[in-house]
């Protein structure tokens, strides 16, 4: 999902609650104080304006919960304006049907049925008219090239010509061809590798299904590693997943993947819950971060935070999309021995069923690192990286790049979110879990993330911490 439609997704519920209140409000203004303009007789009593707006915006607030449960603000990258204008209607609707069951059963004399269906009929002319301004101008940015879908077309029918022709006709479609394939032969592949190098692609689109079937799965396979979207103009559906969205561009019927939940609002509501989140654990261990760095430098030699490489260079992880960031933690070891791990170290490597290195009662920790790493109190400089975005409270765990570079094609489709402080494979076994029981229960979250999965998940992860590792 691109920055840019989540923005606007994100910018509807404002705009939408403008327009609604405006409409209340000039259906007010019509009925009290300018009844001459709808040729209305002046009011004998006039309500309470203060009153009014207070319940307008609690008609407005409704209206905005019906049109999200409505669907008016699921974030996706093709929308048509036209099938939305029953929805707004619908919503507008409903708000006005509750209002008046309301006055109903509360038994009050309402002063003016006028009133209530100007402001009906104001706000679905309003909120259509405002919706319409808005896509006039992301129609005008596509127009001009800003925000469009770059996508790769892979495929040799007529449905692959047609969608090829009506997104180079239609620019406000919000499409382009960065690259057209009849196969996913080697030099498709390559080029889509080059083009996500470039930052130049969003999506590929399979036009037909007359495919050696062993290199769709290559390239679906590449695609899952790049964390590229994959969208079918098929009725055969690969069953790498199970998360299908119907669409369609100009006239061609598309179907895409989602391949987890965490996108659109989903992502929204999960990076201000990190952002709350960590401000208020930074806050509460403050004292403790004091504590632990003070005892870290009277302990042993060289700085409070692991921060570095042997060589000096910055120590990275690998985040969402494998892009790497700088990594932060307290210092549990001794000063230059982390390449230990690969050389003198290497044959005592107790994690042989994966890419990870793990060496039990490991000479390189320091006396205080041990009961640092046996609370997971090491990790604590973590929130400062769910702090700038590149960690979130909750994920698969975060990985060295030396690692990552030895994880399958499937492997790497924990990477499709940020890595988390904790996760469903941290607080369900912990270090007793296989590298592929790891990557299965991180999958799951993936596929399966909801906003009360991450509060379990946070609120186990205290008493799984208290029971501490078996070796460190």
């Amino acid at each position: 999902m691109k920055k840019s439609e989540l923005a606007f997704s994100i910018a509807f519920v404002p705009w939408d609650a403008v327009m609604l209140f405006s409409a209340g409000l000039i259906a007010y203004g019509i009925r009290f104080q300018y009844p001459s303009i709808a040729s209305l007789d002046p009011a004998t009593t006039i309500y309470p304006f203060t009153r009014y707006v207070s319940e307008l915006g609690w008609a407005v607030l409704l209206t905005i919960g019906v049109f999200a449960w409505l669907g008016l603000y699921r974030t996706t990258s093709i929308r048509r304006f036209r099938e939305e204008i029953p929805t707004l209607f619908t919503g507008c609707s409903t708000t006005v049907l509750v209002v008046v069951l309301v006055l109903f059963f509360q038994r009050e004399v309402f002063l003016s049925r006028f009133l209530i269906v100007s402001a009906w009929i104001l706000s679905v002319l309003f909120v259509v008219v405002g919706r319409f301004v808005w896509y006039a101008f992301q129609w005008s940015l596509f127009y001009f090239g800003i925000g469009r879908h770059r996508v790769v077309l892979i495929g040799s029918s007529a449905t692959h010509q047609r969608l090829l022709e009506e997104i180079q006709m239609s620019p406000t479609l919000g499409f382009e061809v960065v690259g057209t394939f009849s196969t996913g032969s080697d030099q498709a592949i390559e080029a889509i590798r080059s083009l996500k190098q470039q930052r130049w692609i969003d999506d590929v689109i399979f036009t037909s299904v007359d495919h050696d079937q062993g290199k769709i799965d290559e390239l679906i396979d590449v695609l899952d590693e790049l964390h590229i979207p994959i969208r079918y103009c098929i009725d055969r559906i690969a069953s790498h997943t199970s998360h299908l969205q119907y669409s369609t561009i100009g006239s061609t019927p598309v179907m895409s993947i989602e391949r987890t939940t965490l996108e659109g609002w989903g992502k929204v509501i999960k990076r201000m819950f990190d952002i709350v989140g960590a401000i208020a654990l930074i806050v509460f261990t403050s004292p403790l971060l004091l504590i632990v760095a003070l005892v870290i430098k009277l302990d042993s030699r060289g700085p409070v935070f692991f921060r570095h490489d042997d060589d000096g260079k910055a120590i990275e992880r690998v985040g969402q999309a494998g892009e790497q960031f700088r990594y932060l933690k307290f210092r549990t070891m001794k000063e230059r021995t982390h390449r230990m791990r690969y050389g003198a170290l290497a044959s005592r490597n107790a994690r042989g069923d994966g890419p990870m290195v793990k060496i039990p009662n490991d000479p390189r920790v320091t006396r205080i690192g041990k009961l640092l790493r046996k609370f997971s109190i090491d990790e604590l400089p973590e929130l400062f990286l769910v702090f700038r975005g590149w960690m979130s409270l909750v994920g698969p765990r975060p990985h060295f790049p030396e690692e990552v570079q030895r994880f399958t094609h499937h492997q790497r489709r924990v990477l499709t979110i940020k890595p988390g402080m904790t996760g469903l494979a941290q607080v369900n076994g912990r270090s007793d879990l296989t590298f592929d029981e790891e990557v299965r229960l991180d999958l799951y979250y993936i596929e399966h993330w909801s906003f009360l999965l991450d509060l379990w998940i946070l609120l186990k992860t205290p008493f799984v911490v208290a029971k501490g590792t078996k070796d460190v």
